[in-house]
């Protein structure tokens, strides 16, 4: 992490104990792959509250389509529900039309349809690649108990504006995440996290999610999640969104 945390924030562990908001009742079942046995009780429930406090989880599950930028490089549409994934690259004219859970798609650059096997099996990887870092920060936070994660409660931390429950977030290799392991800074106040560091990587980016979140039907979304920004639910997109170049 930055010099104790970018623009100024010096932390120091308190001894409040662990405090949730009244939220906290709000369990949901993890993932079947979620690494329950060797998760921190204390850890699993603020995991719970976090959700409560983003919607829930069935919001998060009913929600079917997603948008948002990546920087000024990239648009993302995601459906959701079918699994289906828009990406639009701008410095290099590409348009990425995939499913990452099958792997398959079609890709164009500069308009024109890639047709070569080779070229096509390259740039669905690449597009897989650009799906995991642009999208994984956005999904975590309301995936926090899925498949081949571990949690654990560190305590509290406090800044001169602000008290946090400590979340450490363990990732197994296999879930394709950019990052092994990160701690995210669940706010006290209302149980949404405000950012995330990379606890592998002392050099790696500080993801903040920030200036807050939004309303967008029963979500909270957050206006920001790293570089993805713009981040809007859409009850429907035209179908051809996927499909056609």
């Amino acid at each position: 992490m930055r010099s104790t945390l970018k623009y100024g924030l010096i932390l120091a562990l308190c001894s409040y104990g662990c405090t949730f908001s009244s939220e906290q009742n709000h369990e949901y079942a993890p993932d079947p792959g979620f690494n329950l046995a060797h998760s921190d009780p204390a850890a699993v429930e603020l995991a719970d509250s976090v959700m409560a406090a983003l919607g829930g989880r069935r919001s998060w599950a009913d929600m079917r389509y997603l948008t948002w930028d990546y920087d000024t490089l990239r648009t993302i549409s995601w459906d959701k529900r079918d699994g289906n994934v828009r990406i639009e690259s701008f410095p290099d004219s590409v348009v990425y039309l995939f499913n990452p859970d099958t792997g398959k798609g079609r890709v164009s650059i500069g308009g024109r349809e890639v047709t070569s096997p080779n070229v096509l099996r390259e740039k669905l990887r690449e597009a897989a690649s650009l799906w995991i870092n642009d999208s994984f920060w956005i999904r975590i936070i309301y995936q926090l108990k899925g498949d081949g994660i571990t949690l654990y409660y560190l305590g509290e931390a406090r800044t001169d504006t602000a008290r946090y429950n400590l979340l450490k977030v363990s990732l197994d290799p296999n879930t394709n995440a950019p990052v092994e392991e990160f701690l995210a800074y669940v706010d006290l106040r209302d149980n949404r996290i405000r950012l995330c560091t990379d606890l592998r990587n002392s050099g790696g980016e500080t993801i903040w999610y920030g200036p807050g979140y939004r309303q967008q039907g029963k979500l909270r979304l957050p206006l920001r999640a790293g570089a993805a920004h713009n981040i809007r639910v859409h009850r429907t997109l035209p179908e051809k969104l996927f499909h056609t170049f």
